[in-house]
């Protein structure tokens, strides 16, 4: 099989098909709250920034940092509750709005700041990178040297380039641990980042194109001042969910593998990621036990009936 966008949107639409009441009641609560955030926000900014007599640098980042933290805490809990609802809603069909509330958790905080940690590592090697660029560029005037020191411009630049495609790509991965959780609550934070990478690994870029498949409905969203949203982001779980789970269940099998060669010492961190095969892999193996023991049975009726008549 292979990864295909267009059949999980489709599926996506099946599945919230009579359920929009629901979904929208979901996207509804998500947006409310963004938009009391992003109200307060604009406040602390407001008389931060543009009040008489602002205060220095350091006062400023003082009023903003704590606000900040709130905004990206309540953030990463409501979508976590909503990854979870769309979770419940593709394994049992359950739609109820309550599976969107029990889903708020706390520990969608540290995931989120653990994430935003290693995006900011990533950043800071994509600075280093781009510092060659300009202290070597500042030496072009000299003009002795001055195609050597393109070459190495050009060199860096691309290198640059790389570092910068290569961070899109961790971006990808590492968003992926919010569905990581969802899927499974008793996942560790740390745990569910590993997992999210070992699983996207060879779907990054189908990943990232499945995100900028939803630009258009971004761009709704804004003009509608995000009205739309309320709609849009159930859809867009959905969609990711569907993603999720066939991700999952094409690395059961590499993963699995990799739990047992690790047995006896390492941790868990495959678990996830065995779960959607094992069950079939179990039905199966009941399925050629139960015919095997059919046949034994056919067999034993056989030289049963043969040996009758010479009894006789």
């Amino acid at each position: 099989m292979f990864y295909n966008r267009a059949k999980f949107k489709k599926e996506a639409l099946a599945d919230l098909k009579g359920n929009w009441k629901n979904a929208g009641l979901v996207g509804l609560c998500v947006f409310l709250s963004c938009l009391v955030l992003a109200l307060l926000y604009f406040m602390v900014f407001w008389k931060t920034f543009f009040v008489p007599g602002a205060s220095g640098a350091f006062v400023v980042f003082c009023r903003v940092l704590p606000f900040v933290v709130l905004i990206y805490s309540v953030f990463s809990m409501l979508f976590l509750a909503m990854f979870r609802w769309s979770n419940i809603l593709l394994k049992e069909g359950n739609y109820d709005v309550k599976n969107f509330f029990h889903g708020i958790t706390l520990k969608a905080i540290p995931a989120i700041f653990w994430l935003l940690l290693r995006v900011f590592l990533w950043f800071l090697l994509l600075s280093v990178a781009f510092l060659p660029i300009g202290i070597v560029a500042s030496l072009a005037k000299v003009s002795s040297v001055r195609v050597v020191i393109a070459v190495i411009v050009y060199c860096c630049f691309f290198f640059f380039i790389f570092l910068y495609l290569v961070l899109i790509a961790k971006i990808t991965s590492y968003s992926m641990m919010f569905f990581a959780l969802a899927d499974k609550t008793d996942l560790d934070v740390r745990e569910s980042l590993d997992v999210a990478v070992k699983v996207t690994e060879g779907f990054r870029t189908n990943l990232f194109v499945t995100n900028l498949s939803f630009f258009g409905w971004s761009i709704l969203c804004v003009v509608t001042l995000g009205i739309a949203s309320i709609w849009v982001l159930p859809y867009y779980s959905q969609v990711m969910t569907r993603a999720w789970q066939f991700m999952l269940s094409e690395k059961a099998a590499a993963l699995g593998a990799e739990n047992k060669g690790g047995e006896g010492g390492t941790g868990g961190n495959a678990t996830v990621g065995v779960e959607p095969n094992a069950g079939v892999e179990s039905a199966g193996a009941s399925a050629s036990d139960s015919s095997a023991v059919d046949e034994t049975a056919d067999d034993a009726s056989a030289v049963d009936g043969e040996s009758r008549p010479d009894s006789c």
